[in-house]
């Protein structure tokens, strides 16, 4: 089987990059340092806490979905072992508890596997959006792509970063734990536009 080709990676995009050159090859690119200036990354470049109080300062309060398991699934929330049941705990919790959690348990490798999903920004962390987008390279939803969402109706993605407890300057992946943040519009529809492959 052949390996697939990794993305081509570019840095320093802007609109008129990305809509001339990036966006008419259509294929996934990875966009290195496109969030270097949101105030989330920031945060997080500092420490898992700053990330956290950052955070917070948009929570609504509302408790949200969360699955948590033993450290022994290794972050893989599936079936038990006997296939009747799962080996995760379905429950609700304060995303302000969750933070706090992830954060005491940095490095600790014996921690829970805690997973928080369907986490809508316009419902938990109003706000955030408006410092912490991609509005200023995307200025069109681009291709649609048609998907079958599973537990929930299916949403239209406006955009997604992804920031781990320990950022490194370019914001790339790094550390014991990452945040995954998706910000998602119910509109009844059953696409989801995307204008590039991946931004870290």
């Amino acid at each position: 089987m052949r390996e697939p080709r990794p993305a081509e990676e570019w840095h320093d995009v802007d609109a008129d990059l990305f809509e001339k050159t990036i966006r008419t090859r259509g294929r996934p690119a990875v966009l290195r340092g496109l969030v270097r200036s949101w105030p989330a990354t920031q945060a997080g470049s500092e420490s898992p806490l700053s990330l956290s109080a950052y955070l917070k300062s948009f929570y609504t309060g509302h408790p949200a979905p969360l699955f948590e398991g033993p450290a022994s699934i290794g972050g893989r929330f599936f079936y038990n072992d006997t296939l009747d049941g799962f080996n995760f705990e379905s429950k609700r919790a304060s995303l302000g508890e969750v933070l706090d959690r992830l954060c005491h348990d940095v490095g600790i490798e014996s921690s829970p596997a805690r997973y928080a999903g369907s986490v809508s920004l316009p419902i938990y962390f109003p706000g955030f959006s408006k410092t912490n987008n991609a509005a200023r390279l995307i200025t069109d939803p681009g291709a649609t792509t048609l998907f079958t969402a599973h537990f929930r109706p299916e949403v239209d993605i406006l955009n997604q970063a992804t920031i781990s407890g320990q950022l490194g300057t370019d914001a790339s992946i790094s550390g014991t734990w990452k945040l995954v943040i998706t910000d998602f519009k119910n509109d009844g529809g059953a696409s989801a536009r995307q204008s590039f492959g991946h931004a870290r």
